[in-house]
């Protein structure tokens, strides 16, 4: 809601029509983050067979289009991508920044990817649950099946974790000033 706000009354006008400007923004961003992590996880010609797939099939890509006439239209509310990006990009980007820790660019990779999910989660409850979760069962899958060193797998979890950290301090620390803490984590 304070994104939508901001982009109203900064970038364009604060009206429905400048609300639907937002929306779409907001699509056309969550749609471009989802097709540049499907170009990093899984290469360029897997990545474009997903994100082609994707475009086709993910719900939250068919709710809204523009209409016969150049209009805007579809369901406004619920169905965004960035929703759901943040924990995509966790999961399918885990594996290769875990590969390439505790060298540097892992450990970079890591807080970055920290820095997305941690931005992604307090847009939306669903990247922070799905994510962890996500983190949780990838990080066992390479720690078992031997795909990578418990080392690598702790560097890399840090990384993320200080990333993440990084978006969350802040916010925790308003809402702690404000006396709205307890009400923010019930929320």
């Amino acid at each position: 809601q304070l994104l939508s706000y901001l982009s109203m009354r900064h970038v364009g006008t604060f009206s429905v029509i400048g609300f639907r400007e937002a929306w779409a923004l907001f699509q056309w961003s969550g749609a471009t983050i989802l097709f540049v992590v499907f170009f990093l996880a899984f290469g360029y010609l897997r990545g474009l067979i997903a994100t082609l797939v994707s475009a086709l099939i993910y719900p939250a890509l068919q709710a809204l289009g523009f209409q016969p006439g150049g209009s805007y239209g579809g369901f406004f509310g619920w169905s965004d991508p960035l929703r759901y990006v943040g924990a995509m990009a966790l999961i399918l980007l885990l594996p290769s920044v875990i590969r390439r820790c505790p060298a540097r660019r892992g450990l970079a990779g890591a807080a970055a990817l920290g820095l997305l999910f941690g931005a992604a989660s307090y847009l939306a409850q669903e990247n922070l649950v799905g994510g962890v979760v996500g983190a949780v069962a990838v990080g066992a899958l390479l720690l078992a099946s031997g795909a990578a060193s418990p080392r690598s797998a702790a560097t890399a979890m840090a990384g993320v974790a200080a990333g993440f950290l990084v978006v969350w301090v802040p916010v925790l620390a308003y809402y702690t000033a404000h006396g709205q803490l307890g009400r923010f984590l019930y929320l």
